[in-house]
């Protein structure tokens, strides 16, 4: 059997008897409390849910907002190494020619994914180095928000 060391409030989670510091907990608890947790690559996070119960799993954190804008016509866009979880890329509604979105290689026509003026799609890609954006058309934008 273990013992609670450190307090913390579980919001949320009915716990009998209580828990308080130094409490001994056994080895079924200690179980049932770690399922309650993640591990993102870095540190234990709780597994947090919506008032339904339905768990939070695509809703992550949004870390930046990108805008690019093509200075020449067929504008390969590359990015710099930055750790993400997913980007959604929105061509700009106001484009006038396509933009291919591609990952792990570079886009071109006919390469990648279509985006016509005001559509967008939505990846889980683990850097931005692997994401390519081709602009056909001078002057057209996309907009990228990255999520961590």
């Amino acid at each position: 059997m273990g013992k609670i060391i450190v307090y913390y409030p579980l919001t949320g989670l009915r716990i009998d008897p209580d828990l308080f510091e130094h409490l001994e907990i056994d080895e079924k608890a200690i179980q049932t409390l770690a399922s309650l947790f993640g591990w993102d690559g870095q540190a234990r996070r709780m597994i947090t849910c919506s008032r339904g119960g339905a768990i939070h799993t695509v809703t992550p954190v949004a870390s930046e907002i990108i805008n690019k804008v093509s200075t020449g016509q067929n504008e390969n866009v590359t990015f710099t190494d930055q750790v993400t979880s997913e980007v959604m890329i929105m061509a700009n509604k106001n484009n006038s020619g396509d933009v291919w979105v591609n990952i792990g290689s570079a886009g071109s026509v006919d390469n990648g994914w279509l985006l016509d003026a005001g559509d967008h799609v939505q990846f889980s890609i683990g850097n931005m180095l692997d994401l390519n954006v081709f602009i056909v058309t001078s002057g057209d934008k996309v907009i990228i928000i990255r999520t961590v």
